[in-house]
Parts: C-alpha cells; structure tokens; sequence
C-alpha cells in the first residue's frame, strides 16, 4: 500500500498538519463542487471516480475561510504513478463536519486541535485498515463505495450519503 498524508488546513496559521510522507494531497472548494450540474463540473467528479483518485471529502461548516460565508468541502486526492497500475478501490471516505463547533477567528471559524485531530485520525485509521468498514469510523463519517456514487449520477454532495 503506499504512504499516504491526511492534511487539514489550519485556518489560524494557514499551515496543513501532514500525518504521513506525502502521498495524497488535498483540495478546499466550496461545496457546489460536489453537485453541479455544469458540464465541466459533472465532468471532474466522473474523472475522479472512474480513475479512483478521489480518496475524501470532508464537508466544513460555513465561515471556515475569512474572505467567505459559504459552505466549503476540502478533497483529499491520491497521487498515483502514471506507470503504475491502478490499485483496487477502497471507495471514497466521507466525513460531515459541518456541526463542529470550531474556534471564533474573526469573521470566520478554525477548527479547534481536538477538531483537526479527530479529522485526521478517522480518515488515517480508514486508510490503514486492510479492510476498513463505516463500523469502524465515528457517526458523522462514512466509506462510500464508487459503484454508490456512480448509481447517484456522480453526486459527490456528502448529505446524500450521511444524515445528519
């Protein structure tokens, strides 16, 4: 299997904290990413499926970046050797963490080191299993099989998978 890096983007110190040597890499957007219907948008998300290189997504609460209100998403993307052949899939981790209370910064929020920790232990524990399972994960959080999202038309938006 190969190394991997979980990274969640502190907000306060515009600084990622990598748990691993870098092999996946991650992505902040808003949340429209994961269900428009453009043609350029619809697009990507079916890429990212079909090529298996979509590894998470993490959906934030509003206010999470200074210069926005708006909900945002951060993607966690593997890397992968374009000589190499494609591993099997282990389907895409989802996690909701649009309820975290967060840190008041401002005119947006941080999440707190317990926050950010929780974040990263869930999708570095799911990575690491040999055979992870959503039992194994916290509530708020799921693992997403591609064969699901295909049969969803490649929505990504995580309220389709995770009641909160």
């Amino acid at each position: 299997m190969p190394e991997r890096i979980g990274l969640v983007k502190c907000m306060d110190t515009a600084q990622f904290a990598p748990t691993r040597s870098v092999r996946s890499v991650h992505h902040s957007s808003p949340v429209g990413i994961l269900f428009r219907s453009d043609k350029e948008t619809s697009a990507l998300r079916k890429f990212l499926i079909k090529e298996k290189l979509l590894s998470g997504i993490v959906e934030l609460k509003p206010a999470m970046h200074p210069l926005t209100g708006i909900s945002t998403c951060i993607l966690i993307l593997e890397k992968r050797d374009m000589n190499r052949t494609q591993e099997s899939s282990r389907g895409v981790f989802m996690m909701n963490c649009s309820e975290y209370d967060g840190v008041k910064k401002g005119n947006y929020y941080a999440f707190s080191k317990h926050e950010i920790s929780s974040i990263v232990d869930a999708y570095t524990r799911w990575r690491e299993k040999i055979e992870p399972s959503s039992a194994d994960l916290p509530p708020n959080s799921k693992i997403i099989s591609h064969e699901d999202i295909r049969k969803k038309d490649y929505i990504l938006s995580v309220k389709k998978y995770i009641e909160y």
